[in-house]
């Protein structure tokens, strides 16, 4: 359905967990465009919140495009670069606006935009209103994940509870003149012209859906706290698991062990893009940054463990293989809050550098002494996780219930996982329990007046 949108909107959303083909979506929805207009050639543009996220998706894209049944020139159209929602604008010199704006609109006919969810309102109005009248717009994301820490729940707010997955009797007439009438297409009276521009992927080609970490994710997506507690406690998963609170501290040992030592082993030898990989093959994620279960403490105690282990030796701040996490946008030297930089020696013996993989796939390093803000990046918060993927993931909650620990939260963190999720929760897995509530972020009426606009 999401490719027959193609055909007729020229704003398209597609909603869906991980593992359910967006990617693969997409790249059908760009071969046929490509194909349906060869020339001129299409200007088209690949684009994320996060330079984390416009690697996945050129990552992504780049595998799924290999395999389409589509000719090799067309292939060839599909973009191979990603960009930052603020590379793509152009940050100017003064910082303070964009080099594409209403009256200077970008040169694009089709832009891409993944990881939708994390958009927040005032950037998703400025990179609207630089869209050139004629441009058509594709949003990926997943309606229940977090959505950003600043104003706006876009990708939330568009999609809006029952308003997907249901379109007017008259688009579904014009698919059904150019291609068999797909299955499953509710058509309702009530549907209005936004609702024929959604659709939700509900089918998830990773993960078995008796497995422990779809289970649990569907759980709480649903508000069903009952059954995320009933699943956990009975523990007959073998890719997910409940640790009691009185193990916790040796299970992170032997966790930290065996999911960063393979890194820091590469990191001390060099390696500088397996160090990369390596890294992305685990991570701790928290609910809070500061308190004695949040980010600031596991980093530190998780340093004290590897030190320990003799998997880093450190005189000072530095050492190879520390992990970085930028924390605010920085225009100068074009690092953006999220990106994650990685400690190695110098290949040409000019002492500590940090080294940063790029949207385009190559790699930079800086003087430590020239970075941004920052933070230690063992563990990290679960909004900053978001763009990301890690083969396991050991979600640590608080000791209490608090505020941002919501079924957004709990979501998100479970589905950063590939391969294996641990979940560390005191007691009786109450934080669990009562993070089944969504938060309504209120200005709902704001988005779709940007949306209009298209």
């Amino acid at each position: 359905m999401a490719v027959c949108l193609a055909l007729f909107k020229k704003l398209i959303v597609i909603s869906g967990s991980p593992g359910t083909g967006k990617t693969t979506t997409i790249a059908k929805i760009l071969a046929l465009l490509i194909e349906m207009k060869p020339n001129p050639t299409p200007s088209i543009f690949l684009a994320a919140p996060t330079g984390k996220a416009a690697i996945r998706i050129k990552e992504a894209i780049r595998k799924v495009k290999e395999a389409l049944p589509c000719p090799e020139e067309v292939k060839k159209v599909i973009p191979d670069e990603a960009y930052t929602i603020h590379r793509l604008l152009g940050v100017t010199r003064n910082l303070t606006s964009f080099r594409y704006h209403e009256g200077n609109p970008l040169p694009a006919d089709l832009v891409v935009v993944d990881e939708a969810s994390m958009l927040d309102l005032p950037l998703f109005a400025k990179f609207v209103a630089a869209l050139p009248k004629k441009v058509r717009l594709v949003l990926l994301g997943d309606k229940d994940q977090l959505t950003s820490v600043q104003p706006g729940a876009v990708l939330g707010d568009i999609c809006g509870g029952e308003n997907i997955d249901i379109f007017s009797a008259s688009l579904v007439h014009k698919i059904a003149t150019v291609t068999a009438l797909p299955m499953g297409i509710e058509v309702s009276s009530k549907a209005l012209a936004l609702n024929d521009c959604l659709v939700e992927l509900k089918r998830n080609y990773r993960f078995d859906k008796e497995s422990g970490i779809a289970q649990v994710a569907r759980a709480v997506r649903e508000g069903n706290a009952e059954l995320v507690l009933s699943l956990l406690v009975e523990g007959n998963f073998s890719d997910i698991r409940w640790i009691k609170g009185e193990t916790f501290i040796p299970y992170l040992r032997s966790k930290i062990r065996e999911g960063y030592g393979a890194y820091l082993n590469a990191a001390r030898r060099g390696e500088i893009e397996k160090v990369f990989e390596l890294f992305d093959s685990f991570r701790v994620l928290c609910a809070l940054r500061r308190s004695i279960w949040g980010v600031e403490w596991l980093n530190r105690i998780i340093e004290g463990i590897l030190k320990e282990e003799g998997l880093i030796t450190s005189r000072g701040t530095w050492y190879e293989g520390k992990p970085l996490l930028i924390t605010r946008n920085d225009y100068r030297t074009g690092l953006f809050n999220g990106d994650v930089g990685i400690v190695l020696a110098h290949p040409n013996g000019e002492g500590m550098r940090a080294f940063f993989r790029e949207p385009k796939g190559s790699i930079r390093h800086f003087f430590l002494p020239h970075l941004p803000p920052y933070e230690v990046a063992y563990a990290m918060t679960v909004h900053k996780s978001q763009g990301s993927e890690f083969d396991r993931v050991l979600i640590v909650l608080p000791e209490e219930d608090n505020p941002l620990l919501t079924r957004e939260l709990i979501y998100t963190a479970l589905t950063r996982a590939k391969v294996g999720v641990g979940i560390w929760a005191r007691d009786n897995l109450k934080e669990l329990y009562f993070a089944a509530g969504k938060t309504e972020i209120g200005i709902k009426r704001q988005t779709l007046e940007v949306v209009d606009f298209l």
